[in-house]
């Protein structure tokens, strides 16, 4: 608690801070608002609310292979970023791949 907590003070002291939530992963990004409840050596509690904002700051490691395609009937071939993608890895989960070039013809 005592990271949320923004000089909480009693006359007879502070027995204990306990914040609602106090761990946190990927499922938390965003804010979250989160409850203080501050309870001194009497037993009498107040609570007090945080935003506690989570961020996803670690990239994702792109892992890529080589492929060959082959052209069609109509002298084209595409692919997306799942058939050159080898295992890439992100903390929190890969959103989207996309690929810097997906269309091919003879050109």
């Amino acid at each position: 608690g005592s990271v949320i907590n923004n000089n909480s003070i009693d006359n007879c002291g502070i027995a204990s801070m306990t914040p609602s939530q106090s761990s946190f992963n990927c499922s938390d990004v965003g804010t979250n608002n989160i409850t203080l409840t501050v309870e001194d050596t009497s037993g009498n509690t107040a609570t007090c609310t945080s935003i506690v904002t989570v961020q996803d700051v670690e990239s994702p490691v792109a892992n890529c292979q080589n492929l060959t395609i082959q052209l069609d009937a109509s002298n084209m071939a595409s692919i997306n970023g799942s058939v050159i993608n080898n295992n890439s890895i992100d903390n929190c989960g890969i959103a989207s791949m996309t690929p810097s070039q997906s269309s091919f013809n003879c050109s």
